[in-house]
């Protein structure tokens, strides 16, 4: 089953001065697992001392319209950045989601990889809990690149990839994800699009992110976006049938810093499903500290 919203890990950044625009919280969808809600390490850049450790932990609340009490998601998770090595920053992360159905439990690890300027690389693996009630996916790889663009100063590219092993009533799936990064002046661009393959049926959809941050690094980040496009999947019962749905989406979120190395973030999700009264909202709230 491929689910649109934070079904991959493509990061709006690109190692070193993007992260940035992660700890805006750029990306422009958020998922359930890990993989998806660990930020970039901790920003170097305009710091007056050097910090190696990043952490950030945050709580929220989804509820679904229409819906009772067993569709309204919450949860919250915990991640861990180092970037004290040089050329690599790996970063480890817990995260729980539960509703009136269960509650699960995912882990995840990673590190964004510094080739050179021109190149940069993040990788992750993530996995949850055994349950009854899956939330987030048994197992999940994830690969991403970006690359600048000659005599363009400030843009890049990138591919991403995600792997989804089949597991129980889920055939699994594939994701690519092609996308685009621009810095110009306090503003931060970034794009992509994604193209999910599923599984059993070889079920294909298209959809698609954009977002924009604007701010100054240890003083505060302003982001917002939209995202957009097409699920299918078949879904594995006694009776299979194959869902398909088309959704739009927007976000906003503010990162504000309270002292040199700490502050707090703020972070507003909303999803409606097209030709369906079914919405979603999503309200993110968490606290970063750097050492």
């Amino acid at each position: 089953m491929i689910r649109i919203c934070g079904s991959f890990l493509l990061f709006m950044g690109l190692a070193a001065p993007a992260l940035q625009a992660q700890t805006a919280g750029a990306s422009a969808q958020g998922g359930t697992g890990v993989a998806d809600t660990a930020q970039a390490p901790a920003p170097q850049s305009s710091q007056p001392e050097r910090t190696d450790f990043h952490i950030e932990g945050s709580l929220f609340y989804s509820p679904f319209v229409p819906g009772s009490g067993s569709e309204n998601w919450r949860g919250g998770d915990f991640r861990l950045t180092y970037t004290g090595i040089p050329r690599i920053a790996p970063f480890v992360g817990v995260a729980r989601i539960q509703n009136s159905h269960g509650s699960q439990l995912a882990y995840g690890a990673g590190s964004y990889f510094t080739v050179n300027r021109h190149f940069y690389m993040i990788g992750g693996v993530s996995a949850s809990q055994e349950t009854e009630v899956q939330f987030s996916p048994h197992r999940r790889y994830d690969l991403a690149g970006y690359v600048a663009v000659p005599g363009v100063e400030g843009m890049a590219l990138s591919i991403g990839w995600t792997e989804l092993p089949a597991y129980r009533d889920s055939g699994g799936g594939r994701i690519i994800a092609i996308g685009n990064i621009y810095y110009w002046r306090k503003f931060i661009f970034s794009g992509s699009l994604n193209l999910n393959f599923a599984r059993p049926g070889s079920q294909r959809s298209v959809s698609g992110q954009f977002a924009a941050t604007y701010g100054t690094q240890g003083r505060y980040y302003v982001a917002g976006g939209m995202s957009g496009g097409g699920a299918a999947y078949m879904l594995v019962t006694d009776e299979p049938f194959l869902v398909k749905y088309q959704s739009l989406g927007t976000f906003a979120a503010l990162t504000k810093w309270l002292a040199p190395h700490a502050g707090l973030t703020f972070r507003y999700d909303y999803q409606h499903i097209i030709e369906s009264v079914a919405e979603r909202h999503s309200l993110r709230i968490g606290a970063f500290y750097e050492f």
